[in-house]
């Protein structure tokens, strides 16, 4: 992923905007998993390349003009037609990933009630690394106004005012993960099929892409 990445980036290629923001968060997020005496370290290892493949894979079948899935497919359509703000495409990647991906990991690697922690602990770096990841979105495609996206604008800094630095942005995150964690918890203790579960996904997918489009009509993501 990161010799993709620097590829993307040194052409500013347009898919690249996800991979610069997830770059920065995964880093940090196996730096911790190389040193964790956690008994469930392995898994962690294989929720973070099964998280990756999903992107990977679905890049592969784009550039093949194969099917892609339909969060990603959503993603390079965006990318391709080029009405979108790079800021735009990367919350888009990061809706695809958390909403649609993390159910479908989680049951990928029969991940189990234990784990959890360990996976609040990992996600917990999309949320802490925020501020890096704005840098390097501006430093490889110019944009400017991520940090303030990802602190959810006015709103977020004045709460963060009384609650600290960054609790808006982890707040949000928290809500997102648990949803997809229940959801893959419903996978993995057959609760709910695969097929069910795609129309579950998809339609919160929907319904934040709204949400990014309209900050983006905003021209508040640039």
């Amino acid at each position: 992923m990161n010799n993709l990445t620097a590829i993307l980036n040194k052409y500013h290629d347009r898919v690249g905007a996800f991979p610069t923001l997830y770059n920065v968060v995964t880093n940090v997020a196996y730096q911790t998993l190389s040193t964790s005496t956690s008994v469930h370290a392995p898994e962690g290892k294989a929720f973070m390349n099964e998280f990756a493949k999903h992107f990977i894979r679905n890049l592969h079948s784009y550039l093949l003009g194969e099917t892609i899935e339909p969060a990603w497919n959503n993603y390079f359509i965006r990318v391709a037609e080029n009405r979108n703000t790079i800021l735009h495409l990367a919350l888009s990647g990061i809706n695809a990933h958390i909403t649609y991906d993390i159910p479908f990991v989680l049951d990928n690697i029969k991940a189990q009630p234990e784990f959890e922690a360990d996976f609040v602990e990992y996600t917990d770096f999309i949320a802490a690394t925020y501020p890096a990841a704005s840098l390097e979105l501006n430093k490889q495609y110019g944009v400017q106004n991520a940090d303030n996206v990802f602190q959810l604008f006015e709103l977020g800094k004045a709460i963060d005012n009384v609650k600290g630095i960054g609790f808006t942005t982890h707040l949000a995150i928290d809500i997102l993960r648990t949803e997809s964690w229940n959801r893959g918890m419903n996978l993995v203790q057959h609760k709910l099929s695969i097929q069910q579960m795609n129309g579950i996904c998809w339609q919160s997918f929907r319904d934040r892409e709204k949400l990014i489009q309209f900050f983006d009509d905003q021209k508040l993501l640039f």
